[in-house]
């Protein structure tokens, strides 16, 4: 604990101990002293909390590396037994049926506890962002039987009808890159 609060006078300054005085240029140099500690300790602290998350990211990886990755049609039953589904740049082809039906296998393969993850295109609630959502929605409209943009609204309705839980939008986007995540209670 850092006990010194000095007092400068033109000449002298004095600790927080009676019986010590110090000259006024030792004093500022204590002040200064005292100030880069105090830096310095920040600054460990701040590499040992580094060196804590960069920790946990090696563990992550580690787990990664253990991960068993499957591949499988959509149009079928999915297999269970899943910790997590990642469903990357699908549902904009489905219409809002067919994205409940897929919801609904996704959460029958996944274990209690399972979390799905969706990486698509999500929209405000106007529709008219982000642009390239907006723009990709008429290629869909075009291109596919049913597909389409949705608003995290729509997603999140869909979600919860098919059983999950703790539904939230992770990460918004400009791209085909915003997250939605859920998970089977």
């Amino acid at each position: 604990m850092l006990w010194a609060i000095l007092l400068v006078s033109p000449v002298y300054a004095q600790t927080s101990q009676p019986d010590v005085c110090l000259p006024a240029e030792t004093a500022a140099q204590v002040v200064v002293d005292l100030e880069k500690a105090k830096i310095m300790q920040q600054q460990v602290d701040l590499l040992e909390k580094q060196t804590q998350e960069l920790e946990k990211q090696v563990e992550l990886l580690k787990q990664i590396g253990t991960l068993q990755k499957e591949q499988v049609d959509i149009s079928k039953e999915l297999p269970k037994g899943h910790d997590l589904a990642l469903l990357s740049a699908i549902i904009h082809q489905n219409s809002a049926g067919q994205n409940l039906s897929l919801f609904q296998k996704v959460f029958h393969s996944l274990n209690a506890g399972g979390r799905i993850i969706i990486r698509d295109y999500v929209m405000e609630p106007d529709r008219t962002h982000p642009r390239g959502g907006a723009v990709f929605a008429v290629n869909m409209l075009v291109n596919t039987s049913g597909g389409g943009t949705y608003t995290f609204e729509e997603i999140r309705s869909g979600l919860s009808q098919a059983g999950f839980g703790r539904i939230r939008l992770l990460e918004k986007g400009e791209h085909m890159d915003a997250l939605v995540e859920a998970f089977r209670p």
